[in-house]
């Protein structure tokens, strides 16, 4: 499917594709903010927005490349059996799945992702499993949404 393409193959309606493609000697960037621009032009009924974080151009590092990376660095070095992660981001689970069986709880019900995947829904105060039911337990920015209470209340 070409760049400029619907899923049925026709070309969208005042835009060529030469305007939605790469340019030689262009700044992919500047190609980006090109292609965006066109594309709000004509939406066609769609929504076109940005997404701040993937944007053309420099990977800027923040806090979820540093917190998953230090996640997945010590799920690498304890090379677990069985992981329960509670919350995490979609894609952070969709990376552990490719290496590990993984049961994920999450509030929000949904559908497991592979096939080694467990997809639980429950409240992660309330855990419907037996203690000593996995060897690992992940959270990443999931824990100040459990509704705790002040800093040092107990769980």
């Amino acid at each position: 499917m070409g760049a400029a393409e619907c899923p049925g193959g026709n070309d969208l309606p005042g835009i060529s594709p030469r305007q939605i493609s790469e340019e030689p000697g262009v700044d992919p960037k500047e190609q980006f903010d090109r292609n965006w621009e066109a594309l709000t032009r004509n939406p066609r009924g769609f929504e076109v927005f940005r997404e701040p974080l993937f944007e053309a151009g420099d990977h800027p590092r923040d806090f979820i490349d540093y917190q998953c990376g230090f996640a997945a660095g010590h799920i690498f070095r304890r090379r677990p059996r069985k992981i329960l992660d509670v919350g995490s981001y979609r894609h952070f689970i969709l990376g552990m799945l490719a290496h590990f069986p993984l049961t994920s709880l999450d509030v929000r019900p949904r559908h497991p992702a592979m096939e080694h995947e467990t997809a639980l829904t429950g409240d992660a105060k309330r855990l419907p499993l037996p203690d000593g039911s996995f060897d690992l337990v992940v959270s990443l920015c999931a824990l100040e949404h459990f509704g705790l209470g002040r800093y040092g209340d107990e769980f």
